[in-house]
């Protein structure tokens, strides 16, 4: 029989795919089967609970938490290192972390506050070769490493590396494998080097082969700068929620040194269970003169900062699912504090966030920053040109950006200052005497690449000679653009998803008529494959048949069994929210 298959792609909350007859003969009753639990089948990199989705990843390196004690000794095994790291105190945590060697230093990122005595454990997915794979580590002073090879039962770690120059095992297949590993280092350097070793070929396990899977994961990332503006990038970390009070110090993270003007972006997703209003501000502590902004789903919602009117709380209605939050924070001088707030149907008491209503997989969030603190002169009676050449590749595209400038001893009432961004240039409203000049929030270049054709730039025209002030020519410094972005390697979900039923009763089935996927592929890619046999223990051993548009599908049995596939850029966030499958029986 001829089966047809029909996407239908529409970018709405349910649309479905499907494989339907085309032309079928009307030789009985039509029976549906509805699967809207996803209680009996298996998910490959996603979740199977009421709803099908990709699993969220942060890639580039291991979740690590950090001990300021020693918790490895020589002949230690996991079980007594987990036992101590559970009693001990935790100095910080974060994401994206290499093991390397830290010469005389430390991983930064994790709150550590010395570089002697000191204990990180990981945790996280490593990729490997298929076949015999000899695993090295370099260790100074003592560590562990466990891998765990088999997919059916991946928490079962395999043979431990301890304190021994390698170990030798047999990968089933080249993918990513669960990993989890601890070193302590007494004083003096501190090394902890991986490197896979197959044949001939020795390759140094770097953050392109490290990643940790943070779909149930709680909390943000928050990544740092020592200025603000997002200028001088010092790395990330990872907070349970956003309510952090440092006084008159550097943030504990062991990241920036300043303890003034530094900038944090804390970066996630919320998850909303029930739909309704929700209400955002936060708050600032005795200090009023620093800045804050919450966005939402890429939309600002609240915010006390420059270049904005204030809005110091702001709603939004959200339906139930994870939702993007960012948070920007920009400390000025003195006591730096932020808690943010949210009040609504699913919000707990006191309104502080819940670490697991947040996880940290970042969409939203992604920062590029160019940026100059040299000064260039204006030039008298002619156009000045500085550049601010963004960096990022033809797939990471813009979604919000700010642009900031200061212009000293200028007489401003003769000058015009031009952005050229994504398009042909456009004026901006400058103050009328030298200042900073600073527009945040600028979304009309969103969905462009960061790096276009011709790098951003100002174009600075002064129409009228003796353009200074004082003695000399004004003069333009501290500029530069921070741009959010989306796209490219930094992908937060997992590309292909697979979900495969457990056998589905078709009792007298004389065909499959249709097989219906509802849900949101948000712009992803699907394939449905299907098989029938006479019992559970036939299907098992009948292969998948991918129903194509115009081919034919002939299967009929007692029991039926599906196989949803989603594809996509690793961007995008597919949804099944169920399956219907059409079967025919005799009148």
């Amino acid at each position: 029989m001829l089966v047809r298959a029909s996407w239908v792609l529409a970018g709405v909350a349910a649309c479905s795919f499907s494989t339907t007859i085309d032309n079928a003969p009307d030789d009985g009753q039509t029976l549906t089967i509805t699967d809207d639990t996803f209680g009996d089948g298996t998910v490959t990199d996603g979740v199977a609970a009421g709803t099908v989705e990709p699993d969220g990843f942060v890639l580039g390196g291991l979740h690590a938490r950090a001990f300021q004690s020693a918790l490895v000794d020589n002949g230690e095994d996991f079980a007594k290192v987990l036992a101590d790291a559970a009693a001990a105190t935790q100095l910080g945590a974060g994401y994206a972390q290499v093991p390397t060697n830290w010469a005389g230093g430390r991983p930064r990122g994790l709150g550590l506050t010395a570089d002697s005595t000191f204990s990180v454990v990981y945790d996280g997915e490593l990729l490997l070769p298929s076949g015999e794979v000899t695993l090295e580590a370099q260790v100074d002073d003592r560590g562990l490493v466990q891998v765990a090879l088999d997919p059916a039962t991946p928490t079962v770690f395999g043979p431990l590396l301890a304190n021994t120059s390698s170990i030798t095992f047999t990968v089933p297949a080249a993918g990513w494998y669960p990993i989890r590993a601890a070193m302590t280092e007494d004083s003096g350097n501190a090394r902890f080097v991986l490197t896979i070793v197959q044949g001939q070929v020795r390759t140094t396990v770097d953050a392109a082969r490290l990643r940790a899977r943070v779909t149930s994961s709680p909390g943000l990332l928050v990544y740092a700068w020592d200025g603000q503006g997002f200028v001088g990038e010092r790395g990330q970390t990872s907070r349970p929620t956003i309510k952090e009070a440092f006084g008159i110090s550097a943030p504990p993270y062991d990241l920036t040194a300043s303890f003034d003007r530094f900038s944090l972006r804390f970066a996630g997703q919320l998850r909303i269970d029930t739909a309704g209003t929700y209400v955002f501000g936060a708050t600032l502590g005795i200090d009023t003169n620093d800045g804050w902004r919450l966005w939402i789903d890429g939309n600002l919602v609240a915010h006390e900062w420059l270049g904005h009117p204030d809005l110091a709380v702001g709603s939004v209605d959200l339906a139930p699912g994870w939702h993007d939050i960012l948070v920007d924070y920009a400390d000025e001088i003195g006591n730096a504090e932020i808690a943010v707030s949210m009040t609504g149907p699913d919000a707990p008491a006191g309104g502080t966030i819940d670490p697991a209503r947040l996880r940290p997989v970042v969409a939203f969030g992604n920062t590029f920053t160019v940026a100059t603190t040299a000064s260039t002169t204006i030039a008298d009676a002619t156009s000045t040109f500085v550049t601010m050449p963004l960096p990022g590749g033809p797939t990471e595209v813009i979604d919000a950006v700010d642009v900031g400038f200061r212009i000293d001893n200028q007489d401003m009432t003769t000058l015009q200052v031009t952005l050229f961004d994504c398009g042909a240039g456009k004026v901006l409203p400058v103050n009328g005497t030298p200042s900073y000049h600073y527009f945040p929030a600028d979304k009309s270049c969103a969905g462009k690449p960061t790096n276009p054709v011709v790098d951003w730039q100002l174009r600075l025209s002064d129409s009228a000679a003796g353009n200074g002030l004082f003695i000399g020519l004004g003069s333009i410094r501290d500029y530069g653009v921070a741009a959010l972005y989306h796209g490219g390697p930094k992908m937060p979900f997992s590309p292909v998803v697979s979900y495969t039923s457990g056998p589905k009763p078709t009792p007298g089935a004389r065909r499959i008529a249709a097989v219906r996927a509802i849900g949101d592929l948000d712009g992803g890619v699907a394939e449905i494959a299907v098989r029938s046999a006479a019992d559970a223990a036939s299907l098992a051993a009948t292969a998948f048949e991918v129903v194509r548009d115009g081919e034919p599908v002939d299967m009929a049995g007692e029991v039926t069994q599906y196989r949803i596939t989603i594809s996509t850029d690793g961007w995008q966030y597919p949804v099944l929210d169920s399956v219907e499958i059409d079967y025919v029986v005799a009148d």
